[in-house]
């Protein structure tokens, strides 16, 4: 039987899911008392690279306040398929939360193909307000390391985010690059205000007969038996967040001091550690509240990434094949 055009799509949290980030993504801990006084304000948030993914959706439905989610991927496909299953679903979730759950969008964007001077006309279309600094919050799971190993992706990405950050807004990367390429690379960006701390993030993983299972439980299906027998999510690492302080190392069940983020690549060979693959590095970038400039230089941004991904490979964190070694014999 051929599947109809809904179920093509199945969402899977590959990286990670929205219980391991959901005490940072709390807007009490990551907006309150960051020049913003007004503790009922509502967000915007981008999901940039945003796949199969339903951060943005359950993101929405955990927290009111964040209330209008843009959901943006390269494949057209893809974000046919999820869009129609979302409208599949809303007016499910809006009896379920009794009234109105607030607008969840989903656009099209290529960083890679898109010119300086419009990197996402898909996105302008979709906007009430077609001006710069549209989105509080933009959501970044492992997008950026993809477009890493594009010519200009990254620096396209970069300036694209830059661009729609309000002031006082947080762009939310998670990535698995090490802190010593990430950091440098988004703390001395040319052109950028932003204040960049990190923190770590435990891998919770779920598999795509997960999420089936857990929507048609919150949905009180009664098919929820043909999703599969397997209930478990695969979960590398452990998180207890908490809702009324900021949330810390011991909080989330992780011994800092052995959260040794490493390159699996630090001997030249491929050597992961125990960590490697169960935790996430967290980059949190907050704009100045008083900046208004949005135009990044794209060739500037390019050339730093190229620079800082240079500096990082032959001097950090240097990756020696079989015929490098034998060239260096030589």
């Amino acid at each position: 039987m051929r599947p109809s055009d809904d179920e093509k799509v199945v969402p899977f949290e590959w990286l990670t899911n929205f219980t391991s980030l959901q005490a940072l993504l709390d807007p009490e801990w990551l907006f309150d008392g960051h020049d913003n006084e007004d503790q009922d304000k509502t967000f915007r948030v981008l999901h940039v690279g945003c796949g199969s993914s339903t951060l943005g959706e359950i993101l929405m439905l955990s927290f009111p306040r964040y209330n209008y989610v843009v959901n943006a991927d390269n494949d057209i496909e893809l974000l046919t398929g999820m869009k129609k299953r979302w409208h599949s679903l809303v007016q499910k979730y809006a009896t379920l939360k009794g009234g109105d759950i607030g607008t969840l969008e989903y656009v099209h964007m290529d960083f890679i193909k898109n010119t300086a001077e419009s990197f996402h006309p898909q996105l302008d279309s979709s906007l009430e307000n077609k001006t710069n600094g549209s989105f509080e919050l933009i959501l970044d799971k492992s997008t950026l390391d993809c477009l890493l190993c594009s010519s200009d992706g990254a620096s396209g990405l970069i300036c694209e985010v830059y661009k729609q950050l309000k002031p006082g807004g947080v762009y939310f990367l998670i990535t698995f690059n090490h802190e010593d390429f990430i950091a440098p690379l988004l703390e001395d960006c040319p052109g950028t205000r932003w204040e960049v701390t990190k923190t770590h993030a435990e891998r919770n993983v779920d598999a795509p007969n997960v999420v089936k299972r857990n929507e048609a439980l919150l949905l009180g299906s009664a098919d929820v038996r043909n999703f599969g027998k397997d209930e478990s999510n695969y979960s590398v690492a452990r998180m207890n967040p908490k809702k009324d302080q900021e949330p810390k190392e011991e909080d989330r069940g992780i011994d800092s001091s052995s959260v040794a983020m490493q390159s699996a690549w630090t001997s030249g060979t491929f050597s992961p550690n125990q960590n490697y693959g169960r935790y996430l590095n967290v980059f949190i970038c907050r704009r100045n509240s008083n900046c208004y400039n949005f135009t990044l230089n794209k060739e500037a941004v390019t050339n730093h990434i190229h620079k800082k991904n240079d500096e990082y490979f032959k001097q950090s964190n240097p990756m020696l094949t079989h015929v490098r070694k034998e060239e260096l014999k030589r």
